[in-house]
């Protein structure tokens, strides 16, 4: 179910022109993915996906530099990673926002 969900906004996103999907590929095998969402000048990475056996090679790094470079050269001026305090992100950031949740439980 989730994943046909991903296969319809992917493509729909696409279509649209608010979704941006790059996947990296080692030996014919992907080995990361990213999926993020454009709006205005500013893309927000939405899901990102890394092949663990080959974490040696830092495929999601090698990704992430491409992907920034794309949205660059695009015009785009922010690059969010997303919700998340993992250390790539924070490593590689100028600044961070917190974000808070609320939930109602009847």
């Amino acid at each position: 179910m989730l994943e046909k969900f991903y296969r319809a906004i992917v493509h729909d996103g696409i279509r649209e022109g608010w979704l941006r999907f790059a996947m990296l590929e080692w030996c014919g095998a992907p080995a990361a993915f990213d999926i993020s969402l454009v709006r205005g000048s500013r893309q927000i990475t939405y899901l990102v996906s890394r092949d663990a056996s080959i974490r040696g090679y830092s495929p999601g790094r090698v990704l992430q530099r491409h992907v920034i470079r794309v949205a660059a050269a695009e015009g785009l001026r922010t690059f969010d990673f997303g919700l998340g305090d993992e250390s790539y992100k924070l490593l590689n950031a100028t600044g961070s926002h917190e974000v808070a949740n609320w939930f109602m439980y009847p």
